[in-house]
Formats: structure tokens, sequence, C-alpha cells
């Protein structure tokens, strides 16, 4: 190696060694937190009761159906049928609180959708209605929407 670059090489190695990392801890101290409803309720609330069940479809056509559940202890879940979601490899589920809101960055995250097993949804969802929205990961979009009513407004 030339003396130039042997001089660049001596000057540069104690900026990378202390600017790297200074930079990976601002990224993640800059990093936005997503909040999960598994730290306010169980992530896979027990279904006892069915209150509503609520019929849609997907974006590619396909026919949807959740169902809305209520545990003795006042907690609400959401299901989804079966064969709901076919052909969708890691479905993630979002409550949103109104419309308009993009649901990854507004809405709250119930967790990987599979299935009969229910998803805990938030307290607030008693009082608020709002939407459910499901994001397929693999292909990074919103593949349904579904109008969720006020809790309190269901028997």
């Amino acid at each position: 190696m030339i003396r130039p670059l042997r001089i660049a090489h001596r000057r540069i190695w104690p900026v990378l060694a202390l600017g790297l990392p200074a930079l990976v801890l601002a990224a993640l101290a800059a990093r936005k937190s997503v909040p999960v409803v598994g730290d306010v309720i169980p992530f896979r609330a027990p279904a006892d009761r069915l209150l509503q069940r609520i019929e849609g479809s997907r974006a590619d056509g396909a026919p949807l159906a959740v169902s809305l559940y209520r545990a003795t202890d006042g907690a609400l879940s959401v299901s989804f049928a079966g064969e709901a979601l076919d052909g969708l490899p890691e479905v993630l589920a979002y409550w949103i609180p109104t419309d308009g809101v993009d649901p990854i960055e507004g809405g709250t995250l119930l967790g990987q959708a599979r299935g009969d097993e229910p998803l805990g949804l938030p307290n607030r969802v008693v009082h608020t209605p709002g939407m459910l929205a499901l994001y397929d990961l693999a292909h990074a979009e919103v593949v349904a929407t579904l109008r969720l009513p006020a809790s309190g407004a269901v028997p």
C-alpha cells in the first residue's frame, strides 16, 4: 500500500470505529414504537360467546367471514373463518379506530391472523367503531378491511 493510502486508512478507521456505533444507536432511538394489543390484553383471547358474524370480501373477491366474540371477563376477540385466509401465507390483523388511517402507521397490531384462533381486541373497541384491516406481509398490501361496530352496541 502506498504511503498516502496508509495515512488515509489510519485516519478513517478511528472515525468509523466511533461513528458507526453512534449512527446505529441514533437509528434505534429514532424508530417509532408499534402499538401492540398484547401489552393490554392476552394475545390469544378466549372466545366464549359469539356476538356477531360479519361477512365481507377480500380485495381479490374471495369471501371473508369474521366472528366477534366476548369472553366472560368482557374481553373482545375476533376470529376468521378457516377458508377466509386461504392462499395468504402470512396475514397480520390491525384494528384502526377511524377511516382514512394507514393501518400500518395508525393501527394497532392484533397479531398474525391464523384461521379460527381468536385475536384479542383493544378495550377501546367497546365504545369506538373502527375497521379491521388484514395486511398481507408477503405482498406488502392490505387484502381486506371490514367495519367493526362499537361492541357496546352489539348485544
